[in-house]
């Protein structure tokens, strides 16, 4: 690879990222396509949903502008839930901790998870009933993932305990399903030098009901970017990204109850290479959601020009039907320099809420900061045009990454990590969408 290449690749994140996210990381192919899977994209609509005839239905404002938690040297936001009426963060310093957290944005006491150095072991923290859930890699001799369950008065339910079933040196947390009283977990399980995203079974107290079960090949990965939700018929919707930094691609794959693959996994972004990848963010989110008898899923797409060392990427929301097959919708035009990243989906008073960031990659002392905004709008789930309009979090001094949105009535509770070059202090704002008159 030639250097001049590097500026592109971390702005995009699909290097090693420029300040909250590490991306796909590696430089080593598989996946999917090694294990024959097709193409399931089909046909581009050539207009962005923001250029399309809206059907308005909600008003949405900004609340309260996006602002650092008081208090905090450094930390980073890991998971923002609403769970038996109270809203929960889950946060990583020194500690992983959890906390209750208020409209408003103050911050409760915490309750420490995990006292050992929590650095790039990031946890899946899910909302089950009036519970909140999270699994995260342990370290300390444990080498597997551990469970944790909370109530809504923030005291301990069940664990931390490991799950001995996903033991392994470098595994990581992708994705948690409330399933039949228990749990799908995704993770990625490393053998040498590739990383597997696998399927398990948990019970509700996190012990394994069944035996591990390989999905895909995600080749040489700095943890699994995944993303699942539950089908109708007890199965589970599944979309992850494989490939190399400059060709990555995005699949899907629906899975019965145990594990098994319903279909050969199907790629469904734009064939990678050329100068397109499409990906997820490295952390955690909800990137695929059941709309009707169909799925939606939502990446990043970047494209770029290595000779002239310039590039822009955008939003793709995919509408997948049940064999895999998938129309890609555009959110916005590209535009040059812009990059649009961290989408995730939110489910919003019979309509789909989808959250990203916008801005700049601007580089300073050999590393890099943003200047990124959060962008929020409601999408008709019938037609997928604008429900609402664009509501958004300006960034301030420091740019606003991988945003994550907890429901509660009609506010939405936003969360970020503002980016200071080499750290992240953690942020929330608020938001509200209500039905338009």
């Amino acid at each position: 690879m030639k250097l001049a290449l590097m500026p592109w690749l971390v702005a995009s994140g699909l290097f090693f990222g420029c300040g909250d996210d590490a991306g796909l990381g590696g430089a080593g192919g598989g996946g999917g396509a090694d294990a024959g899977g097709g193409s399931g994209a089909g046909v581009v609509d050539p207009t962005p949903i923001l250029e399309r005839e809206p059907a308005i239905s909600h008003d949405c404002t900004e609340e309260r502008p996006m602002t650092q938690e008081s208090g905090v040297t450094t930390s980073r936001l890991e998971g923002l839930v609403a769970a038996g009426g109270v809203l929960f963060a889950t946060h990583s310093a020194e500690t992983l901790s959890m906390a209750k957290v208020e409209l408003d944005g103050a911050v409760g006491d915490p309750l420490v998870l995990e006292s050992e150095s929590f650095a790039f072991r990031v946890p899946v923290t899910i909302a089950d009933g009036d519970d909140v859930v999270t699994v995260w890699a342990g370290l300390g001799g444990q080498e597997q993932l551990i469970f944790a369950r909370v109530d809504s008065t923030l005291a301990l339910v069940d664990g931390p305990t490991g799950i001995p079933e996903t033991a392994g040196n470098g595994n990581s947390a992708a994705a948690l399903v409330p399933a039949d009283g228990g749990f799908a977990l995704l993770y990625g399980a490393v053998s040498g030098s590739q990383t597997e995203l696998t399927f398990l079974r948990i019970g509700p107290d996190g012990t394994a009901a069944g035996e591990p079960v390989a999905v895909a090949n995600l080749g040489e990965t700095y943890g699994a970017s995944a993303s699942a939700a539950p089908t109708e018929d007890g199965g589970f919707a599944v979309t992850y990204a494989v490939g190399t930094p400059l060709d990555s691609d995005v699949y899907f794959v629906v899975l019965e109850a145990d594990g098994s693959p319903r279909f050969t996994p199907r790629r469904i972004s734009r064939a990678g290479g050329d100068g397109v990848a499409s990906y997820f963010s490295y952390y955690s989110r909800n990137n695929v959601l059941p709309v009707g008898d169909a799925f939606w899923v939502t990446f990043t797409e970047g494209e770029s020009d290595y000779e002239t060392e310039q590039g822009h990427s955008i939003i793709r929301v995919a509408v997948v039907d049940v064999e895999g097959s998938a129309t890609l919708h555009g959110v916005q035009a590209p535009v040059e320099g812009i990059e649009n990243r961290y989408p995730s989906f939110v489910e919003f008073d019979g309509r789909i809420g989808l959250f990203w960031t916008t801005g700049h990659i601007i580089w300073v002392c050999g590393g890099c900061i943003t200047d990124y905004d959060m962008l929020l709008v409601l999408l008709d789930p019938e037609t997928v045009v604008p429900a609402s309009q664009v509501v958004t979090h300006l960034h301030m001094t420091n740019g606003i990454n991988a945003p994550i949105v907890a429901v509660q009535g009609s506010d939405l509770l936003t969360g970020s990590n503002l980016d200071f070059h080499a750290l992240t202090l953690p942020a929330t704002g608020a938001m509200r969408c209500v039905a338009a008159e």
